[in-house]
């Protein structure tokens, strides 16, 4: 895989990771009857609601899987997709050679002088494929529930 190649697939995977994170917010803003108005660009400040808040993927995951229960577990997110996220938001790529592969890996809090590896994938075209059709399923997930509810926001024709 060219280094052009890998950045390709990245940019799709990071894609796939913000819409993951939108299509939850929108869920979240109608099963709350909140509005989810997409700012102006001209407003420096709005209305806090699950579209604007602070909220991490990993806490809007939870908030979506406690909302939607045990009871529909077709519908429920894997959490494990926020691992993913972090490593690539905060993890180290490296490669022993220029065109690659490249390396993803990520490390823990310390306990006293030593570092826990909490991730480290080799980033192939099959790695990209895998994990951004992973993330594609559990956005599939949240528009079929919203769907199954009737949520406006899923059923636009």
């Amino acid at each position: 895989m060219t280094l052009d190649e890998h950045t390709m697939l990245l940019g799709k995977l990071h894609v796939n990771l913000l819409s993951l994170e939108l299509v939850l917010r929108f869920f979240l803003c109608e099963s709350k009857g909140e509005n989810a108005k997409v700012p102006e660009p001209v407003e420096k400040v709005v209305l806090l609601t699950y579209l604007t808040n602070y909220d991490s993927l990993g806490e809007l995951i939870k908030q979506y899987n406690d909302f939607v229960g045990n009871g529909s577990p077709e519908h429920q997110v894997d959490d494990s997709v926020v691992e993913l996220r972090d490593a690539l938001a905060h993890g180290r790529v490296l490669s022993n050679f220029a065109e690659g592969p490249l390396r993803l890996f990520k490390f823990g809090k310390p306990i006293k002088f030593n570092v826990p590896k909490t991730y480290d994938e080799i980033m192939t075209k099959k790695w990209f494929e895998y994990n951004t059709g992973f993330i594609h399923e559990q956005i599939d997930r949240i528009i079929a529930c919203g769907k199954s509810r009737g949520f406006h926001v899923f059923n636009v024709p």
